[in-house]
């Protein structure tokens, strides 16, 4: 028995795993989102691995509700454990900036992508426009 155990593999590598509506659900309920990607090529924890393969991808509303997403990687499992608890208890994509993650874990990664949606937001034409007045 303790053979079979150790010889267990994920159904498929890398593992795949998806949390609330896809992409062509949003889009057929003409639901305003952002699509946040980001590789795990520049992951810590996937560089530690060695398994730098996949990516997450999510959805979320222009105020930064997850409205779902997917990930292909090692440990996606864990990944998508953290973004349905993020979906059930309502927290949004900009307050995962200041949550401390262990160092390196793989659900860090959502923290990436929370990066790039507040980059996002802070290069937007209004963000521009204000800064320029305030700083001329």
């Amino acid at each position: 028995n303790l053979a079979k155990f150790l010889a267990w593999r994920p159904i498929c590598d890398p593992e795949i795993g998806t949390v609330g509506e896809s992409r062509d659900t949003l889009d057929s309920m003409k639901t305003r989102y952002r699509t946040l990607s980001v590789p795990l090529k520049d992951d810590d924890r996937s560089i530690t691995e060695n398994a730098t393969r996949g990516f997450l991808t999510i959805y979320v509303s222009p105020a930064g509700k997850l409205f779902g997403g997917f990930m292909v990687g090692n440990h996606a499992g864990e990944v998508v454990s953290e973004l349905i608890l993020m979906m059930s208890r309502g927290i949004k994509i900009n307050d995962v900036l200041g949550k401390t993650f262990p160092y390196p874990i793989a659900s860090r990664v959502i923290q990436t992508a929370a990066r790039q949606y507040a980059g996002e937001r802070l290069s937007s034409p209004l963000v521009r426009r204000l800064l320029r007045v305030l700083y001329h």
